[in-house]
């Protein structure tokens, strides 16, 4: 089966994450998994997608807070929400919990009636969040895309012009010349061709591919591809 969303849990108390898994394995989109111990979990979060946590306050070795922390460091998992589980929602905890950046928590005892539901909010925000971020981007790299092409519709225009008026003044007075330089006039006029084409009709339609450390670029074959 394939899920929509993974969620991992970190609970020192094995009991805790069976009840977590016997909640939130209700929802066929939720693909669950549960750790007993934050090293553990750490390892599995680097070399796996999350789309949420779900963090016990209270452990032994580092607590919940310090976990947070750790997490908020690392940059390939500081964007993962994070709901904080515990016992208690005194005043103090839970505004330590919001202070550092936590989407939510959760008192353990109110797993059934409210788990779920946060569950559900927090992850339709996200998924909101990145639609937005995305559109963001989408339109940066049009903006951009629209730029080029209109700086150099010019020029273009001016070789296409004149790489004709050149090739016939060429061939008619200096006919031995021309022969010799036919082949880079010729390139010249197809590069003139695909420049065009490419400014015309594909930097509005663009797709991207990924370049380097995140980096997308415009994938200009990806478009011959999908034209042909």
């Amino acid at each position: 089966m394939r899920y929509k969303y993974k969620i991992v849990a970190i609970d020192d108390d094995k009991t805790v994450l069976e009840a977590l898994k016997a909640n939130i394995s209700k929802q066929t989109v939720f693909d669950f998994k549960g750790f007993d111990n934050f090293d553990d979990a750490l390892k599995y979060l680097k070399d796996n997608k999350a789309d949420l946590i779900l963090l016990d306050i209270i452990m032994p070795g580092k607590n919940g807070f310090e976990c947070f922390t750790i997490l908020r460091k690392d940059k390939d998992l500081m964007e993962i929400p994070v709901i904080f589980l515990t016992v208690s929602a005194d005043e103090e905890t839970v505004n330590t919990a919001f202070e550092l950046g936590a989407e939510d928590y959760v008192v353990k005892s109110k797993y059934e009636a409210e788990l779920l539901a946060r569950i559900k909010r927090i992850l339709a925000e996200k998924d909101a969040r990145e639609k937005l971020m995305q559109y963001e981007k989408d339109k940066v790299v049009l903006q951009f895309a629209g730029s080029v092409a209109h700086h150099f519709n010019q020029p273009l225009t001016a070789l296409t012009m004149i790489n004709p008026i050149l090739q016939e003044l060429m061939s008619t007075k200096y006919p031995e010349a021309y022969e010799s330089i036919k082949k880079y006039l010729n390139f010249i006029d197809e590069a003139t061709e695909r420049l065009t084409e490419l400014v015309a009709n594909k930097l509005r339609k663009y797709s991207t591919i990924e370049y380097i450390q995140n980096i997308d670029i415009l994938d200009i074959d990806q478009l011959d591809k999908k034209q042909q």
